[in-house]
C-alpha cells in the first residue's frame, strides 16, 4: 500500500491494470455498459495477450470493427 503523496510504483501500476482488466471482463460477462468517449457501450470482445513481458488488452465494442486499447475504456458507476 502506498503512502499519501508517494509516487506510484511499477508494481502498483500493474496491479491497477490487472484490476481494470478484471472489471472489464466482469462488465462483459454481466452485460453492463462501459464508457467510451463519454458514451455507454457494450463490450463485444476482450482480447488479452502477452506482449513484451506484460499484458496487452484490446477491446472491440458492439457494432464497431475498431480495436480499442483497454486504457481508453472507463467503467460506468453501478447504480443500485
Amino acid at each position: 500500500m502506498s503512502r499519501p503523496g508517494s509516487k506510484p510504483t511499477a508494481a502498483t501500476a500493474l496491479e491497477a491494470a490487472a484490476k481494470h482488466r478484471i472489471a472489464l471482463l466482469q462488465a462483459m460477462e454481466s452485460a453492463n455498459p462501459v464508457l467510451y468517449q463519454g458514451k455507454p457501450r457494450f463490450i463485444h470482445t476482450l482480447h488479452i495477450q502477452q506482449l513484451g513481458g506484460g499484458l496487452d488488452s484490446t477491446i472491440y465494442l458492439t457494432g464497431s470493427p475498431i480495436a480499442i486499447n483497454a486504457s481508453e475504456i472507463q467503467l460506468q458507476a453501478r447504480t443500485q
